[in-house]
């Protein structure tokens, strides 16, 4: 028969479909696919906790233009850095949360693909914005390091900033 897929093997009456085996070889490739985006998802979800945890728990205390003068600088002194650190735990939650659909993926992976492409759509939104945190993050804290230099600078030579 042409287009048939059911081959004759040995000689006797043991027939192999060629489509189960494909299947079954695809269904393992989509596991190990499944597993390996669980554990990247718990891996993705650790470290946004920890640098969400990391900013919100520093308090530092920096030396202004003396050793005896020093100010305090903590994560909520800037709109940014709490931009920072509720847009991590908002990442990590979501991660959290997608790795419960990661594990129906592991143990349902051939019927999963709608929520395959789910996933996909809204992971691509979370890495948008996790990137535009860290763009804001970046910006806002080189902006705040040439204010602080230019401070520390009229106050170094206070005849040229007049």
């Amino acid at each position: 028969m042409k287009g048939s897929s059911v081959v004759s093997v040995g000689g006797g009456g043991e027939e192999v479909d060629n489509n189960i085996k494909g299947s079954r070889r695809g269904m393992k490739k989509m596991r190990g696919v499944s597993i390996m985006d669980f554990i990247l998802r718990i891996i993705a979800a650790i470290a946004t906790f920890s640098s969400a945890v990391a900013m919100a728990t520093s308090h530092e205390r920096l030396p202004f233009s003396t050793q005896f003068v020093h100010f305090r600088a903590r994560f909520s002194d800037l709109p940014s850095f709490v931009f920072f650190v509720m847009g991590n735990a908002i990442v990590c939650g979501y991660l959290v949360l997608s790795s419960i659909q990661s594990i129906f993926h592991i143990l349902r992976s051939t019927t999963a693909l709608k929520t395959r492409i789910l996933l996909l759509f809204l992971d691509t939104h979370t890495m948008a914005t996790q990137t535009q945190i860290g763009f804001q993050y970046a910006d806002n804290t080189t902006a705040f390091a040439d204010e602080y230099q230019l401070r520390l600078l009229a106050l170094s030579f206070p005849l040229l900033s007049s």
